[in-house]
């Protein structure tokens, strides 16, 4: 048991900016440790999606990695960066 899971967050566009992003993600940390008792959460976001990586960022996640050509959008591959948050 590595006790770490991904996670996945998706507004939609005419509610974005707004802090729910920012609300979800603080809710869902404190439930992942004081209720599933996990040891880290990471997400994988495309290099490009700049509002994510941001997101993370201010809420102290750490870019742990890149992963070359990971995301495939039906006619290209990107790379995708990994943010960690040690609970």
């Amino acid at each position: 048991r590595n006790l770490r899971a991904e996670l996945g967050i998706v507004v939609i566009a005419e509610h974005r900016r707004q802090g729910y992003a920012s609300a979800i993600l603080r809710e869902i940390t404190c439930y992942a440790l004081h209720v599933l008792h996990l040891h880290q959460l990471y997400v994988v976001i495309d290099q490009h999606n700049e509002p994510s990586m941001e997101l993370f960022r201010h809420s102290g996640w750490l870019n742990s990695a890149t992963l070359a050509d990971w995301l495939f959008d039906g006619s290209q591959y990107h790379d995708a960066v990994v943010y960690q948050k040690i609970l």
